[in-house]
């Protein structure tokens, strides 16, 4: 019995082993994904070179710019642990020699499920709202209808506490007489559910809540089918007004 012993408890242990690993591969490491989008329109670019992202003390995005989207290339995102993430953003000439220098603009804890995408958001003017890095999650299921579908974010400091969304076939549709009612209602900070519409030219309008008159020039789209797109909301130049919205690809 004793020389069958051994090698069956070698045996077990092995088994063991390679179950505990097989565990901690599915459940501990249980990824998420992100991406990084610059709304802060009235900070100094030109002086500081942009913004450096840190994520758990490591930079992963360098020198970003207001309008930009980190990762750059269509539908992509980054990889990272999920559960909780310390994101830190600081000026990029602040970084010397790999190790960054300073206060952080931005210092935040970003809680992150398994399995899920995010589009966090860089936003704030640091006077009426302070510069914030917002996560919002994504949806990125390939739409069933053969409609696109869209999500719009609000991240203008300068809009109205409340603004009517619209995306519609023809801006008349909203100033006529008898204007549907709006696709959602978002205030700073907000995103709208998704929204699905079939593919062709779509026009995006934004009006003070209960009005029908445009607050900013309308803009036109013209997605595809099984598209999914962000629309993001944000302040003009230098912060100044209300600047022309971006559009990110998430899928398609």
């Amino acid at each position: 019995m004793p020389r069958l012993w051994k090698p069956l408890c070698i045996g077990l242990a092995v088994i063991t082993l390679a179950f505990v690993s097989i565990f901690a591969a599915s459940c501990g490491s249980s990824n998420t994904s992100y991406r990084v989008v610059d709304a802060i329109a009235n900070y100094d670019y030109t002086s500081t070179g942009g913004f450096d992202i840190n994520i758990n003390g490591s930079i992963v995005f360098s020198g970003m710019l207001f309008g930009n989207i980190q990762p750059s290339k269509n539908d992509n995102y980054q990889g990272a642990s999920s559960g909780n993430n310390a994101l830190e953003v600081f000026p990029h000439n602040a970084d010397v020699n790999g190790t960054e220098q300073g206060s952080p603009v931005i210092n935040s804890s970003l809680g992150f499920g398994s399995g899920t995408q995010y589009t966090v958001l860089l936003m704030g003017n640091n006077t009426t709202n302070p510069y914030v890095a917002q996560p919002f999650t994504d949806n990125n299921a390939v739409p069933t209808t053969g409609d696109f579908e869209f999500r719009v974010i609000d991240a203008s400091n300068n809009l109205t506490k409340n603004v009517d969304i619209y995306i519609v076939g023809s801006v008349g549709v909203v100033t006529g007489p008898n204007p549907p009612a709006p696709s959602a209602t978002l205030t700073f900070g907000q995103a709208s559910g998704y929204i699905s519409d079939a593919s062709g030219t779509w026009w995006l309008v934004i009006t003070n809540q209960h009005f029908h008159t445009p607050i900013v020039p309308p803009t036109s789209y013209a997605p595809s089918a099984l598209q999914i797109r962000t629309i993001v909301l944000v302040d003009g130049p230098d912060g100044l007004g209300v600047g022309t919205p971006l559009v990110f690809n998430d899928l398609n």
